[in-house]
């Protein structure tokens, strides 16, 4: 039963009670040693299998990696503030929900803090809003608030007292009390 090699890849052939069996090399099995570690096609996504060192390895095309080429770039989803992954040619593309934005939806209106003159940024609807500091207003805190000037002088008053043939003459200037 052994004559003419049924056992294929290396395997080694023993006649066992009027018929043979294949004690196969690894990485190979089956009745006669026919079936390789490749067969089945173990590696996904277009990889191509090889036979090596009594396993297989799968070689990957971009932008797969893996034992098997399983995984690819959005399989741990790398966008960040619920973005969407999603293939693009040889690599990923992060789809953003608003108001983010950035390669991985990294970034929102105010990662810069757009606000000026100690202004805090706080997101808003689907975009921002800054919280100014007591001396600034606008949009983005960039107007100064110039208050009135908290000193009023009144108007100098001439007051005429007798006296003995002469007149006197009193200015008064006073600061008007600040409310």
């Amino acid at each position: 039963p052994c004559t003419g090699g049924p056992c294929k890849n290396g395997g080694t052939c023993k006649v066992e009670k009027n018929s043979f069996k294949c004690y196969c090399s690894a990485p190979f099995s089956g009745k006669n040693c026919e079936t390789d570690p490749c067969t089945g096609g173990p590696c996904k996504n277009g990889g191509t299998c090889k036979v090596e060192n009594k396993s297989f390895k799968c070689f990957c095309p971009v932008p797969f990696s893996g034992n098997n080429c399983e995984i690819d770039p959005c399989t741990k989803n790398p966008c960040e503030n619920g973005g969407t992954c999603r293939l693009k040619g040889n690599s990923s593309k992060c789809d953003c929900k608003t108001p983010y934005f950035g390669d991985k939806c990294e970034k929102d209106p105010c990662t810069d803090n757009p606000c000026k003159n100690g202004g805090t940024c706080s997101l808003f609807k689907d975009s921002f809003k800054c919280d100014c500091i007591e001396q600034f207003d606008g949009d983005k805190c960039e107007n100064e608030i110039t208050s009135p000037s908290t000193e009023t002088t009144f108007p100098s008053t001439k007051t005429t007292v007798p006296s003995s043939s002469t007149t006197r003459t009193v200015s008064t200037t006073s600061p008007m009390p600040s409310t």
